[in-house]
């Protein structure tokens, strides 16, 4: 199931076509270097997204690149361009069995147009091989059936904040407690969702996790045994507009963060691992529950200790990993 957001009216900072590859390059590093779990959107996803964007692959197709003002990820519309592009490659792999003497023909006829050609054979093979970010996706499996019957579902989202962002539940009840709610299950097996439950988790991108977990319980019926919301970005990096609290030093490299927040049964320990974002006075888990924070940051190799001295002044201890983009 999907629907398409509304691209976000927020601002967007030019990248020069000198530093599209270098910069697609390094975020595509930073994700290698932190491995996100499957808490987050998909890491094969987002590399061959990041990829298709590469000039190296695409050349000029998906230009003008721009970045996000607020998260320092690729814009919508870059993002969306992609996405587009790979529409023309359903069912038949659109230009991915265009011949070598096909291109040659027609760079014979212009230069320019035999190039572009090229990179759309590059980029429709891709395309074709590969799936890529979704601007809206939810995502719902069938777990358990029998005396209890479980669901889990994920929701991904290109978010109005420039971040990728997913949120992942647990859910449980007895036997037949969907078949009053908007999960249930067909009679082969498959878990499907009421349109109403993305509509849902749409309108609460920014809901307070505890509140979310409270409002995801009484919309489907079931017990929420996990939800977690965890984001990829911002990117911080010299030459990006960054907000006014970023510490000094980190200003001078290159910054990925990944975060997640959640809250399950299974955490024994609330604990609160997030430098950039403060705790909230008298906030509590329910019961039975522990709620978990934590912001990692993959970085410049010059930042990696300025970045763990940053979290120690505000009592944490934090993974930092290094950044080394390829060549």
């Amino acid at each position: 199931m999907s629907s398409l957001p509304t691209p976000p009216s927020n601002g967007t900072h030019p990248l020069e076509d000198s530093r599209v590859g270098p910069y697609l390059r390094a975020l595509q590093a930073g994700l290698y270097a932190l491995a996100p779990n499957e808490d987050f959107v998909p890491l094969r996803e987002s590399i061959a997204h990041l990829k298709a964007l590469d000039p190296q692959l695409s050349g000029s197709l998906l230009a003008p690149a721009a970045l996000d003002t607020r998260s320092g990820l690729p814009s919508f519309p870059w993002m969306e361009r992609a996405l587009a592009e790979k529409s023309l490659t359903e069912g038949t792999g659109g230009y991915s069995n265009i011949s070598d003497e096909e291109i040659a023909q027609a760079a014979r006829l212009d230069a320019d147009l035999g190039r572009r050609m090229g990179h759309r054979r590059l980029l429709h093979r891709h395309l074709f091989e590969n799936d890529l970010l979704p601007l809206s996706r939810l995502n719902v499996a069938l777990k358990r059936l029998g005396s209890s019957t479980d669901f889990a579902i994920a929701y991904d989202r290109m978010t109005p904040a420039g971040a990728w962002m997913r949120i992942r539940a647990e859910l449980s009840g007895k036997a037949g407690w969907e078949r009053s709610g908007p999960l249930s299950r067909t009679r082969d097996g498959r878990a499907v969702a009421d349109p109403g439950l993305q509509h849902l988790l749409s309108r609460h991108l920014i809901t307070p996790l505890l509140l979310l977990h409270t409002q995801l319980a009484e919309a489907t019926g079931g017990v929420v045994r996990r939800l977690s919301r965890s984001f990829v970005g911002p990117f911080w990096f010299p030459g990006l507009p960054l907000p006014q609290k970023v510490p000094e030093p980190l200003r001078e490299g290159l910054l990925l963060h990944l975060s997640t927040e959640a809250v399950a049964a299974d955490i024994r320990r609330s604990v609160h691992r997030d430098p950039w974002r403060r705790a909230t006075p008298g906030e509590a888990a329910p019961e039975g529950y522990g709620l978990y924070r934590e912001r990692r940051f993959s970085a410049s190799p010059s930042l990696i200790q300025p970045v763990k001295d940053w979290a120690a002044a505000q009592g944490m201890d934090i993974v930092a990993t290094p950044l080394l983009p390829s060549r």
